[in-house]
This record gives C-alpha cells, structure tokens and sequence, in this order.
C-alpha cells in the first residue's frame, strides 16, 4: 500500500460509513415501494491465529451495492459465537416478508459430514463437538430464510477460503460441500467448486476475486440473477486462470431482475453525455462519473463529488440527491448491534455526513513488514521473489507512496510497463470502486496519462466502451503505451469505434516502436493475417521476435505455434519444442500444456512420459484447460503414473469445468461405456449435450446412438438438467 494517509475512493470510504448509516426501517422509494429487499452481509476477517485480508472488505462493498439495488442491508463485522447465535432470530425479523431475501457471507468455513460451517473469528475449538456448537450451520441459515417467507431467497458464499481450522479433526473438511435445497425459491452462490478453496485476493486491503466480479457484474442493469451468476462464473475462471471455478446451486421458476433499468435515476438535460464524442471532443469526467453515482444510496458518493468538482454544474442535483437521502430514503445499511437513528434527525445526518467525509480521505493504516505476492498477469506467472510487494510502501522522497493514487492500486493495468503498482487483471477490478477512485484522482490531476489510460480501461470493463475509447484516445495522444495498445484493440474489434484494421495496425506500430511488448505480438499478428497491412510472414514473425527477445511469454508461444503447425514457414517440431520449454520455464501455461503433449507423442523431441507427466501436471496446477484432459488419459493408462479411473475422471471434470468441451464429450463416453465406474446413461446424454453446446463435433453422433437406449422420461429429466446448467453456469 503507498502510505498510511491517502486519498481511498468514495466506495472503500463510505464503506467505514456502515459504523453510522441506518436503513433497514426506512420506506424504499415510492416508485418500488411494492418490492420489499432485504439482506444480511456477514464479513469475518479477524481471526486471531488465521486472519483473513478481504471479508471486510467484501462485505462492506457488497452492502454498498445491495443497499443501491434496494436492499435494507443488515452488516455484520467480526461476528463472534454469541453474535452467530443472536444473528439467526435478527435474520428472521430482517428478513421476514420480503420479495427477496438475500444472505452473503466472506471468511472462513469449512464442512463436516456434508454440513457447511461458517466459523466465527473467536473459535476456540478442541473438537469437532465444539466447532459445530460455535459455528454457523448453513442449514440453520437456510431454516431462518424459509421461516422468513420471502418470495426468493439467495445465499452468496464467497467463504472456501485456505482454512487451517481443519486441523482440529479429520473429519472436518476445507471448502465447502454441494448443498442443494430441498424446496422453495432458493439460489446458493459458492466461490467456488465443492471442497475446494477460492481465493481471498492477491493484494491486501482489496476484494476476493468472487465478490469483485459479483459487485461488478451487479452493475449491469436488466440482468436476471441467473445472468449475474454466469458472469461472475465466467470473470472469475479467466482471471484465476481456471483455479477458482464458481457455482450455483438450487433452482428458481421466475425471473428475477436485480437491477432493474428503472432503478437507475433518469438522465436530465443538464447529465447528457454524448454517446460518441468525436476525438477533438471533451468528455468532461464529472459528467461521466455522474451517470455511476445517480442512482447511489451511498451520501459519501455526492459529498466526495461536490468535494472534488466544486465548479460542475451537476453540485445543485448532487445537494439534492444528499437530502433526499436523508429524508425520503434514509440509509440503508445497518450494522448490527447499532441503533437505528431518525434519518430525518440533523444531528444523525451531519454526524454521519462528517464521518463520510472523514472515512473517504483517510485510510487505515497498513502493517509496514507484511508483503504479499504480486497477482500474476495472463498466462505468465514469474518467479515468486520478483512478485514480493510490501502492504505500505517505504516513505521516500520522490518514491513510489508520493505517486500512488486509489485509481492505480485499484485499475492499474498487469500489462502495462509504465504501471507503478502491481496492476488487478481485467476481471478482478472492481468497477464500482475503481470509477470513483479514477475519477476523483483525475479531478486532482486531469492530464496525467497513465491516469486517462486507467479510467478508459474501466470504463471499457464497464461496457461503457465510447468512453472508454475516448480517454484511451486522451492518453494516447501522450504517446501513453498501453493506451495506443488498447485504443488499437477497440479498432480492430469494432468495440467503441467503428472497426478499422488499419487504424489498428497504426496505433499498435506506435506503441511497437514505444517497446510496448503486447502492441509489437498484436502488431506481428495482423502481418500474419494481412488485417490492415500488407501480408507478410516475415515481417509479423519479426514482430513476434522482437517481443519474445524481451520476454513476452505470449509471443514466445505463439511462434512456437507457427513452427508447430508450419504455417507462414517450414514446420519445425524441435524448434517449436525449444521455445515451447522457454515460455514454459517462464511460467505460460499453454506452453506448458504443450510442452508435456509433445513429450507425451515424442514430436520435436524424444518421447518422455515422466517428462510429459511433469509439464501437464503443471499446467493442470497453474489452471490450464487442456492439460487436465490429456493428464486424465495417462492417469487412466497408469503412464507415468497408477492407474486411478476415479482420479481420471476427476481430471476429465476439471478439464470440462474450466471450459474444455472434449472433457464433456469424454465424460460422456465414460458414463455410456461404464469406465467411470458405472454406467449411467442420463448423465452420458447431460455431458454429450453440454459437448454438442461447445460445438463438439463428434458429439451429435454420441448423441443419435445413446437416445434408442434412453426413455422419453429419461431425456426429459436429462434435458431440463442440462438447460438448468446451461441457465446457472454457462459455458
């Protein structure tokens, strides 16, 4: 972290505002007043002997964005024993009759005979008798729900994080196990896959990986809740690489929205954006962040805005969304165990309004000793020295802490070389936070370029991709890097700008000539393809040269490709091997994955079956989607390995899980033959579909010779299996 004061953005602010804001008894707006929201957000992080860096965090961001979609948010910190037991008569009353009823819950947990455990920060167990009486049983949670009647009930776990409290016994278990509910509208969110561990965050004093995606992902408006689910699924698998696989359990009949378009604050004249400024234009940033924090229910959002854009014209409406906030609405986030002040008080407001104002300058401070490792970028994942980062940055005149802003710990790109943190991949920013953390940093330094380029690339996670192109622009025309790199993306993907391969190719050989490695592999690309240049082999392998020389693991790759396959120049196994062994010593799981396949058929190099063991099982490890499915077949084999059928299926799973179709399709085949161990024809067809959805050829014909053997009730239960799969979790 840079220093121990520093600017912190509205949302990690306001966050601190939970010690005073008060909701849950005030009337939602007139317009939804027929809709009833309530939910409870549990974050423990304080646990004495295993602390955990992010549950506050998560909680307090997923408080933030409940109470702006609606909810009547109960908060709970640091829940301890007692405070678990108090908790479930609290949680009937909060929850009773609503429309939705929604429990979240980050920090420890961990599950005993099926039974998951949610543990409090003072657990003090010597046996297993004693961890389930101190713990929060799910069961005990999804009882409470049920007797609160509400229309729809959610349950989001963001809690299979590493838990050394499994030592107490061994039949208490880490992760959490598959609870599917027996009746009633229910929906359990889970991290991650069943008995595994999800990850509590690269970076200290941030979000987990699963609630940045899911606050991000509740941005979208007119998204069912299905919807938001398979995002989240989706942004988590690629940003971890394929090692945090999130899940949805239970069913539900109705749609339901959760941000509906109708509660986003209409656009009045004086808000209008245009939605394509031309180059020349100005996009003012006030104007921008405005359309983010509209709709807010959180009073820091327009205090920190009238702060920090005094002189913009939306100051007036910023006023009255404060009032109205006070009055009509009130908060609506409640700790527990605290009062529930008049919203209509003064004294309440201002007091709360000071602390807003007080919370979002300062931020608490930061153990100088502890480090953490760096988030590892793509596919790459250097040596573990070089990705020590300490949690406060030395205070040296002209250091990094005088440098740092929010906008960069919270949108700094991995990618970028001119980055001065350690950068969040793409999938892991919080967007709600990383917009008003860039916006305010621009408001107090409007031309920095590394700035421009780090607001443009939320804005473009945002969706939001007009915006987005145009401060991409207003950094580019700096000659910022990555933003020329970017900017050249939109063009050649048609995402903001109308698509144009020359312009692409322009602005990439801008960033190429600034030694922007990704810009000189994109570059080399288009040559290959003669997308916006005259095609030449020679002059894109050039490029790809260039970049792998410096130490691009995704050019060094994609050339060992070239000589793999023998396109664009004469193939040449052994050299595609030798480069495939660079990248993969550096650490590209592709080129691991690659790598054990060649040593596996013995191309390019002499066949090795213990080396081809070694470099799937790394690629498995590091996340990689087609290693487990090669792995799977020599742990069936018993190559280089015992023969394990279970352990091979197992692979096959992960292999299909982190989105390899043919993992389905062999799935498929070990259900229908009985290698699984036995046969079971409805879950062939469930997994020869779910191939057939990922464009599996041979799937079609797997397909025509199992349905003679199945019922029309069997393929009914198997389709309606695969549709409610296909709904929750995607592909």
């Amino acid at each position: 972290m840079p220093s121990k004061r520093r600017l912190r953005l509205p949302l990690a602010a306001i966050c601190h505002l939970v010690l005073l804001l008060v909701a849950g008894l005030a009337a939602p707006m007139a317009s939804h007043a027929a809709e009833r929201r309530a939910a409870v957000v549990v974050g423990n992080g304080a646990y004495p002997s295993a602390p955990l860096d992010n549950p506050l965090n998560d909680a307090r961001s997923m408080a933030s964005v409940l109470a702006e979609l609606h909810f009547d948010v109960l908060l709970v910190r640091d829940a301890k024993t007692a405070d678990f037991r108090a908790l479930l008569d609290q949680m009937t009353e909060h929850l009773q009759g609503a429309d939705i009823g929604l429990f979240y819950y980050a920090g420890h947990a961990m599950q005993h005979q099926g039974t998951n455990l949610f543990l409090p920060v003072d657990l003090s167990a010597r046996s297993v008798d004693e961890a389930i009486s101190q713990s929060l049983s799910i069961y005990d949670v999804i009882d409470r729900m049920q007797a609160a009647k509400a229309k729809l009930s959610v349950l989001i776990l963001d809690a299979c994080r590493n838990n050394p409290f499994v030592e107490i016994d061994s039949s208490l278990a880490p992760g959490l196990g598959l609870v599917e509910p027996s009746s009633g509208e229910i929906l359990i969110g889970y991290a991650t896959s069943a008995g595994k561990e999800a990850l509590d965050g690269a970076e200290a004093g941030r979000n987990s990986p699963y609630t940045a995606a899911l606050v991000s992902a509740l941005e979208t408006p007119d998204w069912d809740i299905y919807e938001v689910f398979r995002q989240v699924r989706r942004q988590v698998r690629e940003a971890t690489n394929g090692l945090q696989l999130p899940w949805v359990s239970g069913s539900i009949e109705n749609r339901f929205v959760i941000r509906p378009a109708s509660y986003i604050e209409p656009v009045s004249a004086v808000e209008s954006l245009p939605a394509a400024p031309a180059e020349d234009d100005e996009l003012p940033v006030d104007r921008v962040l405005w359309q983010f924090i509209r709709s807010s229910n959180d009073p820091g959002d327009f205090l920190v805005f009238m702060s920090y854009f005094p002189d913009s014209g939306l100051v007036a409406e910023a006023r009255t969304k404060l009032a109205e906030l006070r009055t009509e609405r009130g908060y609506r986030v409640r700790e527990a165990g605290q009062p529930v002040p008049d919203p209509t008080d003064p004294a309440a407001a201002a007091l709360a309004d000071l602390n807003a104002a007080s919370a979002s300058v300062t931020a608490p401070e930061q153990p100088a000793g502890k480090v953490t490792l760096l988030a590892t970028t793509g596919d790459r994942s250097p040596p573990w020295p070089l990705r020590l980062w300490p949690q406060a940055l030395p205070q040296v005149e002209s250091g990094l802490a005088t440098q740092v802003t929010e906008c960069d710990l919270m949108a700094a790109d991995p990618d970028d070389p001119a980055r001065i943190v350690p950068g969040v991949r793409w999938g892991l920013v919080n967007i709600r936070a990383a917009v008003r953390a860039c916006a305010i940093a621009l408001a107090k330094d409007a031309a920095n370029p590394r700035l421009l380029f780090q607001f443009g690339r939320v804005l473009d996670m945002a969706r939001s991709y007009d915006w987005a192109a145009h401060f991409y622009g207003k950094a580019a025309r700096q000659n910022y890097a990555a933003a020329l790199t970017n900017w050249g993306y939109m063009y050649r993907t048609g995402r903001g700008v109308e698509q144009d391969y020359g312009r692409a190719a322009e602005l990439y050989r801008q960033a190429a000539k600034l030694g922007n490695l990704r810009a000189r592999t994109n570059l080399g690309s288009l040559y290959l393809q003669g997308k916006g240049v005259p095609q030449s082999s020679e002059e894109g392998l050039l490029w790809y040269r260039l970049a792998g020389a410096d130490g691009w693991t995704n050019a060094v790759t994609a050339l060992a490709d070239v000589y793999r396959r023998g396109e664009h120049l004469k193939k040449d196994e052994r050299v595609a091997v030798e480069l495939y062994q660079a990248a993969a010593q550096m650490g590209q799981t592709d080129a691991m994955s690659n790598l054990g396949r060649a040593y596996l058929a013995g191309t390019g190099v002499p066949a090795d079956q213990m080396q081809a063991v070694y470099w799937l099982t790394r690629a498995t490890e590091a996340g990689n989607e087609v290693a487990p499915y090669y792995l799977s077949q020599l742990q069936a084999e018993g190559v280089g390995m015992q023969a394990d059928q279970a352990k091979a299926a197992a692979l096959l799973q992960l292999a299909a899980d982190r989105g390899n179709a043919q993992g389905h399709l062999k799935l498929g085949e070990l259900y229908e033959t009985g290698s699984a161990g036995q046969i079971d024809l409805e879950k062939a067809y469930f997994e020869y579909r779910l191939a057939q959805e990922g464009k599996q050829a041979k799937a079609a014909e797997r397909l025509s010779g199992l349905l003679p053997q199945l019922d029309p009730a069997a393929v009914q239960r198997a389709e309606a299996s695969v549709q409610r799969w296909l709904e929750q979790n995607g592909l």
